[in-house]
């Protein structure tokens, strides 16, 4: 992924409308938030018009009975369902050209939220902040563009939830104590959309399913307990960023699964300083054989250009599926029991073509690993540099068969 560096300009102007008191620091979160997409999705440029309209706050514990949103405030007590306040709060919002929709601690019972661009859901944090499940069958929350930040999500009732969380069968979760196939399922947002700070936990699929995004960014999130997979990034999706990401170890059919979904494509996508842990796997009924990062190739080579950078892998293995062209690992630390790219002889095909494997460190249980590969074929322009052990330098690196 090549990157360009410019200057960010921000050029501040209009007037933030506080609704609830104290507002001050959450317009301040709104607006970095809010610059850093910005100028993700501007080439770097960032621009507030002084056309922009004044940006609401509406506090969902004290503000939708004076504002005329809803009849009563969101409870947040862990037992009403808060549903259709907090849906009115996010639509009063969105109405009014954007703000923050902001929910305080407490414990918050939904059904199904959706949120949309210029809107911003922001808890007070993931301890905080904590909405659980009640009879949800897609996705607690729905993101067709937006910010949500500052909250934790359960896909289960608190009696199923911990130590009594069942992941379920078959890879799907069936028979499993999570409702919601997501916690958080990003789709059909060609505007971007920002998660933040969030939690996902206990989902019967996966804690988080992207599809058909341009221009996502998560930062500094947790994502965990899956009946399927701890995340699914599939097509059309690309220009994505995960940054200071925690993927954990419970998972009933794969760790983080990257394809492109039928004849669509991801690509032009980073994972940077994130944490690929599969070091709990097995535990609580959970899945053990699926502790892979796998990326989909295709024929036509659409799914391209995804780079992992500085992240740390425990017992977690990058699988190939097909030819996949432009992928890089940079500055990574893979601690595995076995070699860090592999193929399962399932898959006929395992290729990196014209990709970069540079300044990792591979190790086997705390040791060197002398063995990184296997059955993965290195081809094209595919280079190995500053590895460790040196031998990680010498993989062998074939021409690619023409189409």
């Amino acid at each position: 992924m090549t990157k360009t560096k410019q200057e960010i300009k921000p050029q501040l102007s209009g007037r933030f409308r506080k609704v609830v008191i104290g507002g001050s620091l959450l317009s301040l979160l709104y607006f970095i938030l809010t610059a850093l997409s910005l100028a993700a999705s501007n080439g770097g440029q960032l621009a507030v018009s002084s056309a922009a309209p004044d940006m609401i706050i509406v506090d969902v514990k004290a503000d939708l009975v004076a504002l005329g949103i809803h009849s009563a405030n969101a409870a947040g007590e862990g037992a009403t369902d808060d549903t259709e306040a907090l849906q009115r709060a996010i639509d009063r919002v969105a109405g009014q050209g954007g703000g923050i929709v902001y929910v305080p601690s407490g414990c918050y019972r939904v059904r199904s939220l959706t949120v949309v661009d210029k809107v911003s859901l922001i808890g007070d944090g993931p301890e905080k902040t904590v909405f659980r499940a009640l009879d949800t069958s897609w996705a607690l929350v729905r993101m067709n563009g937006g910010i949500i930040s500052g909250m934790s999500l359960y896909g289960t009732k608190s009696q199923g939830s911990g130590d009594n969380w069942k992941v379920g069968k078959g890879g799907v979760g069936k028979g499993g104590t999570a409702t919601p196939v997501a916690c958080i399922a990003v789709a059909d947002a060609p505007n971007g959309a920002v998660i933040d700070n969030v939690s996902a936990f206990e989902a019967r699929y996966d804690p988080l399913y992207v599809r058909n995004v341009r221009r996502l960014r998560v930062t500094n999130c947790r994502f965990d307990r899956a009946g399927r997979n701890i995340v699914s990034i599939v097509g059309t999706t690309e220009d994505f960023v995960f940054s200071n990401c925690h993927f954990g170890s419970l998972w009933g059919l794969y760790h983080v699964d990257i394809e492109q979904n039928a004849k669509n494509h991801v690509r032009d996508g980073l994972f940077i300083n994130c944490l690929f842990d599969g070091s709990q796997a097995g535990n609580l009924g959970t899945d053990t054989w699926g502790a892979f990062l796998c990326y989909h190739g295709h024929e036509d080579l659409a799914n391209r250009n995804i780079a992992v950078v500085n992240c740390e892998f425990r017992n977690i293995y990058v699988r190939i599926l097909g030819v996949f062209p432009r992928a890089r690992f940079i500055r990574n630390t893979f601690d595995n029991a076995g070699p860090a790219f592999v193929r399962v002889p399932s898959n006929k095909v395992g290729e990196f073509r014209d990709s970069e494997i540079r300044g990792n460190t591979f190790r086997r249980r705390g040791k060197p690993n002398e063995d990184i590969v296997a059955g993965v074929a290195f081809t094209g322009s595919t280079s190995f540099s500053g590895n460790t052990p040196l031998s990680a330098n010498k993989v062998p690196v074939a021409p690619h068969a023409e189409k």
